[in-house]
């Protein structure tokens, strides 16, 4: 079984006719590397309906689960959603709002000059492993420069692990907005390892910066129980500013 975590990256602040064409051949790219390397999980992070729309009948042996970030504006361009993309029979799914209104002056402030204040979400689904077993998969996207709003996001996460642990073993994907050698990306690492969750060890950059400068912030977390035959990154030809990540349990 191959699950896979990418951000494709939302261009709404480009004009809308010429990010469209260009969204088509990007995302017929994407459906390509879904085919070609047999990924029967993807988690998917700033999917747009214009996205979506262009995705499902490249995918059509795929579904398509998990809600808009946005109620209210739900209709725009810039609305996202963290989509799990997935080929095999889902019994349930859920999106989970997490919490993204900054508490102190300070990230306010700096959350507004950033354009960094945005509702934030989590996308579970159930579905089974190659045994036939069972599995929760949860998807997120966590905020971008807030360190304190991102603080309370991984513990709404932790909760998130907690209540489905119960009776399935968990899986988490995401851009985690935190390098692996983040100070509270690290403290979350090691806590959830008591909840039976181990990170993949994808070190290298998975994200880069328009002057080249590259990070590891995407992230795939597996249960102690799944052994990995092999991960690492599938090249998307720069479609995105991110890798696409992946594992073979």
């Amino acid at each position: 079984m191959i699950i896979a975590s990418f951000n494709v990256r939302n261009y709404y602040l480009r004009k809308f006719r010429k990010r469209r064409l260009r969204s088509l051949e990007e995302l017929k790219v994407l459906k390509d590397i879904m085919y070609k390397n047999d990924i029967d999980v993807l988690c998917t992070q700033e999917i747009t309906k214009s996205h979506k729309n262009i995705l499902m009948p490249l995918l059509s042996d795929y579904g398509f689960y998990g809600k808009y970030r946005c109620k209210v504006l739900r209709h725009f361009p810039f609305n996202e959603n963290n989509n799990i993309i997935c080929n095999r029979k889902v019994i349930g799914t859920k999106t989970i709002r997490l919490p993204w209104i900054p508490r102190r002056f300070k990230d306010i402030k700096r959350g507004i000059s950033g354009m960094c204040i945005v509702p934030r979400i989590a996308t579970v689904v159930i579905t089974y492993d190659d045994n036939n077993i069972p599995i929760c998969i949860i998807n997120t996207h966590l905020s971008n420069r807030l360190n304190g709003v991102r603080n309370r996001q991984l513990e709404a996460i932790k909760k998130l692990i907690r209540e489905y642990m119960k009776e399935y073993p968990v899986f988490l994907t995401g851009d985690f907005n935190m390098s692996s050698t983040d100070k509270l990306f690290i403290n979350f690492v090691n806590e959830v390892e008591e909840y039976n969750l181990v990170r993949v060890g994808i070190n290298n950059p998975t994200w880069y910066s328009k002057n080249g400068t590259g990070k590891t912030i995407d992230h795939i977390f597996i249960p102690k129980g799944y052994k990995i035959k092999r991960s690492g990154i599938i090249n998307t030809n720069k479609i995105s500013d991110h890798e696409l990540i992946y594992v073979e349990i």
